[in-house]
């Protein structure tokens, strides 16, 4: 069986994924990114949480069988990842959940250094991201 940390690391780069185009265009066109970077972190996250929810499911008391059960592919191939050999992949999940943390905080880093570096305009201050 396959551990937790490569199921969230799988969701969070899935949901990532789906959700950074919109970022990098929002990005490209000098707009607002707050609102297009909290999205892209919640659904980053929710994706992660999303593809854990049969070990969930199975750590509140629900019978393996029904937990490992092909209909459990909907949470983004849980039971199928579990079949695959995963000995020895802990560490590059473990490493991939903690990009997944990283680069949102470069992002939103990078996102303050490019507003402070924008010429201000004095009528809209109060306009941060």
């Amino acid at each position: 069986m396959a551990h937790s940390a490569i199921h969230f690391s799988i969701g969070m780069i899935a949901g990532s994924i789906a959700t950074f185009p919109v970022v990098v265009t929002a990005w490209r066109a000098n707009t607002k990114l707050a609102k297009k970077i909290s999205r892209w972190l919640i659904i980053s996250y929710a994706a992660g949480i999303y593809a854990i929810t049969p070990s969930l499911l199975s750590w509140i008391g629900l019978s393996e069988k029904f937990c490992q059960g092909w209909w459990m592919n909907i949470f983004l191939l849980h039971p199928l990842i579990n079949k695959l050999e995963t000995t020895g992949r802990l560490i590059p999940a473990t490493i991939a959940v903690f990009l997944c943390f990283v680069i949102p905080y470069l992002m939103i880093l990078a996102a303050l250094f490019k507003q402070h570096k924008k010429p201000r305009n004095t009528q809209k201050t109060r306009n941060f991201l």
